[in-house]
């Protein structure tokens, strides 16, 4: 089952026109809600809600910013883990990336990508609050740990 829902506003002071399109799916057990919205004809945001029970409570949002149309930000929250993950692009590459990872609002870890597109510092927040770029040997430990599950 699939639903489309269009909604179109425009802000005359400005005289910027936003639609918004909705479109609801339902596969193999799981609900599915993508939300597009359009600023003077030119995609905005694309938000992707998925409740993976069908229970009415989204597992994952993943939500896209677009500028000049090209990707600018990716977030994604794991409403199950409490993760808030965005990534920073520039040219369709991520230039950084900054993970909070048991949903307190504060961005325990910081990655600093190289032209390549592969982690090239890792920084993560000490106790005072303060970023602090990992030693050698555990930026490789954190490649280990992380890098597979950040691909995906």
């Amino acid at each position: 089952m699939s639903r489309l829902q269009t909604q179109t506003d425009s802000v005359a002071a400005n005289r910027i026109e936003q639609e918004t399109k909705v479109v609801e799916s339902r596969e193999n057990g799981q609900y599915k809600r993508v939300t597009e919205v359009f600023i003077d004809d030119a995609l905005f945001s694309r938000k992707t809600e998925v409740s993976v029970k069908d229970n009415g409570k989204f597992d994952l949002v993943h939500t896209t910013y677009f500028q000049g149309g090209k990707k600018t930000l990716f977030s994604t929250v794991d409403g199950n883990r409490r993760a808030v993950t965005h990534s920073y692009l520039l040219d369709d590459k991520v230039m950084m990336m900054e993970c909070d990872e048991n949903g307190d609002t504060l961005f325990e870890t910081i990655v600093l990508f190289d032209d390549k597109g592969n982690p090239a510092t890792v920084f993560k927040r000490d106790k005072k609050g303060m970023a602090v770029p990992l030693c050698e040997e555990e930026f490789s430990e954190w490649m280990e740990n992380n890098w597979d599950e950040l691909l995906e």
